[in-house]
């Protein structure tokens, strides 16, 4: 690099090159220190105006005519943070030499022409483009590049005490909590703005915002006034960053302000996320950070970072990376990626998603922290899609440091210790870690019971969560015990009306929900109610959460009008009590929407859940496990309507997002897997199916106990995916594991065991076996008729298998009068135009065409089809069925042509939605073959059912019937066509199978 002195062009008509001396020996207490050079600043009368607006962003201002001197300045103070201004001609001759300088940040060129200059700031990574014209304009860039890397050296500084193995990870946090604990003083506040005025002395722009935040102070809170990119935002972050107590002292007012604010929104967001069910957010801060600070990180992976200032970071991960990669124009630095995991369920520094009317700027989103927050250093890994380093945290949790202390300093069986080791227990269950989530709560127990009196309130409540953990197992009979256990303590020990008690009676009713035993959850969940109604006020949240709670349970009966009932009481109070887009309302709006679903109101549903979307959307971050949720209650609906693109897509979106913010092995994440794998499984694709269904199971059977009803449900699913594509044998495997467990883990008379019922009874019917199909149907059936209400839909769902069965069998007015039943109850309890309703009247149109009544049975079937085209995509695999069917109907009475079109329209639409080599595409090939035949074309009759014969033989079991009636049709062409010797081929090997 070239050094030569550039004396041809200096000025030299000036006696005083520095032209702010007389006060160029203040000590600097912000971060930065702004050159300018530019060999007008003397003459043009508008430098005072321009030097005063800058120093709005940067107090320490030197400006320089003189090249030389303004170089041998910056040479000397290899220490300082420089950002230099230069003008466009001494910037051709000056960045050359000081570019590479470690101490130069940042230039920006200043002048009358840009288009001068575009060229050759090229050169130059730290000019990057940052060329202006107006003051205001380099402003407004210098002020966000200012903050930004003031959150650079926050973090440098970590890692540098990770290296030197200097980081006190205990002063900030205790500062903060000892500054919070400080009395109100009204002359804090007054010595801090005297402070303010006597450094900023000489800054009229800094002194006009000091009036303007004394005046208006409490109109704003602290968190808008220390975002506004002013002197506040820089002293603070420099004294917590330096450790200089007296100045944090001096500044104690604001301080304190910040933090218990940050601490209030902590506890409200914190609050809310939980009652979410989120479990884990995400984080980010782009930075650059030297070569060296790699290295330093990746040899310290595992260990712990403190952040002692308030770390700011963003939900935006794309922001964060256009920061790592467009804010630190420099040689210096390399562009990291900083992401900072928080789980949820653990107790730690303070953090909060910072509200829009709380944030200087509107459309920057913002997570700050308080300081002395403590990460785990995860990973440290180079991106090649980012082209940058890409560094994890994980915020750590007071409670495994608090155990550590108590064991240290207590004796043995302190309850302090039983108490940390509760609270342990407690995020792991939580974390849905439910096996260490018992042995902590255990723990806690065995040292009450043997510290304190045996009916102390403190044992009761760790019975009770105890018995939360069981119930999340899935372990109903220990759960129960465990919560009767708490209630006959609070029983003996408190008034009988006390909130203690409802809780007890609400999570017994719970279990009983969850067991099936829908009549005892009532009992107890009603007199949970009935104590909340005696002792809160009427519009009370926990009166809301038994509405809501007994809502649940009419809605697993199947009462749905009852459920909507107690739903939208709870809707009435939450609507009065909390803010329109609050998160409990979100809740209620999603449960009032899986009734309507339930029901078959696909629309209302709809219009529920994206209420609870649009609110998620307003008040949470894009990527937040519980907009996830609305995304997938949405493309549950869509699935529902047989639209399985746009199911896809909102159950894809659920999924990205619980992936990003979840652990991967998270119950979430696995029922997003099992509602794509429903979707493929709709559309025919069974092997995508049954890709999602394994991925779900094996998150469950990792996560939960054998026996966990969930586990049965996956089971289940795998079944009917081979129920489908024709393996019988293996799909009942399934279904009898499914049942086994539902045996074990439920009464004998819940509605989840009458489900494996049918599911079995559904096999034996594919397979032929009519008589054990009829069995296990009718055990479906007894216990639905025992437990469910006389209209539900799983009864006429029932009713309508027994009808198959008995069409199968050739007993046609059986038959009629199972499907009528079925058709009945689904016409009293469901929209007119539902879906169910239309495969009511298929099904019977069906018998009436094996009655060889095929007038009645074009009447039911076209009844079916017209509901199926108003409420489906015109593509619906049910179109195509009733296509199909109408083709028959059509073929039995000899109307060949108008078989042959029905019958491939609905070919048309299966090659448009299933697989090529799927079985209703062999089935279409077949029938249209048979039509062929029936009407003596038998060259297109024979390659018809040729192709139908080969997805057979490639999809099916080699001695599966179809493959059997498929020879048998290829022999009657061969017959029909006098050629007897095939004929007889086929014919033999259809009787072989």
């Amino acid at each position: 690099m070239n050094n030569t002195k550039l004396t041809d062009i200096t000025s030299s008509n000036t006696e005083s090159h520095l032209l702010n001396d007389p006060y160029s020996n203040k000590i600097n207490k912000e971060d930065f220190t702004l050159i300018w050079l530019d060999k007008t600043l003397d003459k043009d009368i508008n430098d005072s105006r321009q030097t005063s607006k800058l120093r709005q962003a940067v107090d320490d201002l030197k400006t320089y005519v003189d090249l030389n001197e303004c170089e041998n300045y910056i040479r000397s103070h290899e220490n300082e943070n420089i950002i230099f201004v230069v003008s466009g001609t001494y910037g051709q001759h000056i960045v050359p030499n000081i570019h590479d300088l470690t101490q130069i940040k940042r230039i920006y060129v200043f002048c009358r022409n840009e288009a001068s200059h575009i060229e050759w700031i090229k050169k130059y990574i730290k000019v990057n483009n940052n060329i202006f014209t107006q003051t205001e304009k380099l402003l407004e860039a210098l002020k966000p590049y200012i903050r930004q890397y003031q959150q650079t050296l926050l973090i440098q500084k970590s890692i540098v005490d990770v290296q030197n193995k200097t980081a006190d990870f205990k002063w900030a946090r205790l500062l903060i909590d000892t500054l919070i604990r400080l009395p109100p003083e009204s002359k804090a506040k007054a010595e801090m703005n005297e402070t303010l005025r006597k450094y900023y002395h000489d800054n009229p722009a800094t002194l006009q915002f000091i009036d303007t935040f004394e005046r208006n102070e409490q109109n704003e809170s602290a968190i808008k006034w220390y975002t506004k990119e002013t002197c506040l935002y820089q002293i603070v972050n420099r004294i917590f960053r330096e450790e200089q107590i007296d100045e944090i002292y001096n500044y104690r007012a604001f301080i304190k302000d910040l933090a218990e604010q940050l601490n209030q929104l902590y506890i409200d967001q914190i609050t809310l996320y939980r009652e979410y069910g989120t479990s884990g957010v995400i984080v980010y801060r782009g930075a650059g950070v030297g070569n060296h600070d790699i290295e330093v990180l990746k040899s310290n992976t595992g260990q712990l970072i403190s952040f002692n200032g308030f770390l700011s970071t963003s939900p935006d991960e794309k922001l964060a990376l256009n920061f790592a990669h467009g804010q630190f124009g420099s040689i210096d630095l390399t562009p990291v990626l900083f992401a900072y995991k928080i789980d949820i369920d653990i107790d730690t520094t303070a953090f909060a998603f910072i509200p829009k009317e709380m944030r200087a700027i509107e459309n920057e989103s913002e997570v700050l922290f308080n300081p002395g927050a403590i990460f785990k250093i995860e990973q440290v890994e180079y991106k090649d899609e980012d082209k940058m380093w890409r560094v994890t945290f994980s915020l750590c949790e007071k409670d495994f440091m608090a155990l550590d202390i108590s064991k240290q300093t207590l004796p043995q069986k302190h309850p302090h210790i039983a108490t940390s080791y509760n609270n342990i227990g407690l995020v792991y269950k939580d974390k849905g870690d439910y096996d260490n989530a018992l042995d902590y709560c255990k723990q806690a127990l065995d040292i009450w019971k043997q510290t304190l009196p045996e009916e102390h309130p403190d044992i009761a409540s760790s019975y009770n969560n105890i018995g939360l953990i069981y119930q999340d197992k899935g372990d109903y009979d220990n759960a129960l015990d465990c919560y009767k256990k708490a209630h006959d303590i609070w029983k003996q020990t408190l008034p009988e009306k006390h909130p203690h008690i409802a809780i007890t009676y609400n999570n017994i009713g719970l279990v009983y929900k969850d067991k099936g035993d829908y009549d005892n959850a009532l009992d107890y969940c009603k007199p949970a109610l009935g104590i909340r109604k005696q002792t809160l006020p009427e519009n009370h949240s926990d009166i809301a959460t038994s509405y809501n709670n007994i809502g649940l349970i009419y809605q697993n009966k199947g009462d749905y009008d009852n459920a909507l009932d107690y739903y939208k009481k709870a809707l009435d109070i939450w609507k009065q009590t909390l803010p329109e887009n609050h998160p409990d309302i979100a809740t209620d709006y999603n449960n009032i929407g899986v009734v309507y679903q339930n029901k078959g109101d696909y629309d209302i549903a709809l219009d529920y859940y994206k209420k609870a979307l649009d609110i998620g959307k307003q008040t949470l971050p894009e990527n937040h496990p519980d907009i996830a949720r609305s995304y997938n209650s949405i493309g549950e609906i869509y699935q529902n309507k047989g639209d399985y693109d746009n199911a896809f897509d909102y159950l894809q979106k659920a999924l990205d997002i619980w992936k990003q913010t979840l652990p991967e092995k998270h119950p979430d994440i696995a029922r997003s897997y099992n509602n794509i794998g429903g979707v493929y499984q709709n559309k025919g694709d069974y092997d995508n199916a049954l890709d999602y269904y394994k991925n779900a199971l094996d998150i469950w059977k990792q996560t939960l106990s054998e026996k966990h009803p969930d586990i049965a449900t996956g089971f289940n699913n795998i079944g009917v995916v081979y129920q489908n594509k024709g393996d019988y044998d293996i799909a009942l495997d399934y279904y009898k594991k499914a049942l086994d467990i539902r045996k074990q883990a439920l009464p004998e008379k819940h509605p989840h065991i009458a489900r494996s019922y049918n599911s079995i009874g559904e096999i034996y019917q594919n397979k032929g076996d009519y008589d054990n199909a009829l069995d296990y149907l009718q055990k479906a059936l007894d216990i639905w008729k025992q437990t469910l209400p006389e209209k539900h839909p799983d009864i006429a769902r029932s009713y309508n298998n027994i009808g198959v069965v008995y069409q199968n069998k050739g007993h046609y007015d059986n038959a009629l009068d199972y499907l009528q039943k079925a058709l009945d109850i689904l016409q009293q309890t469901l929209p007119e135009k539902h879906p169910d309703i239309a495969t009511g009247y298929n099904n019977i149109g069906e018998v009436y065409e094996n009655k060889g009544e095929y007038d009645n049975a074009l009447d039911y079937c076209k009844k079916a089809l017209d509901i199926w085209k108003q409420t489906l995509p015109e593509k619906h695999p049910h179109i195509a069925s009733s296509y199909n069917n109408i083709g028959g109907v059509y073929q039995n009475k000899g109307d060949y042509d108008n078989a042959l079109d029905y019958y491939k329209k609905a070919l048309d639409i299966e090659k448009q939605t299933v697989p090529e080599n799927h079985l209703d595409i062999a089935t279409g090939y077949n029938n249209i073959g048979v039509v062929y035949q029936n009407k003596g074309d038998y060259d297109n009759a024979l390659d018809y059912l040729q192709k139908a014969l080969d997805i057979w033989k490639e999809t099916l079991p080699e001695k599966d019937p179809h493959i059997a009636t498929s020879y048998n049709n290829i022999g009657g062409v061969y017959q029909n066509k006098g050629d007897y010797d095939n004929a007889l081929d086929y014919c033999k090997k259809a009787l072989d199978i």
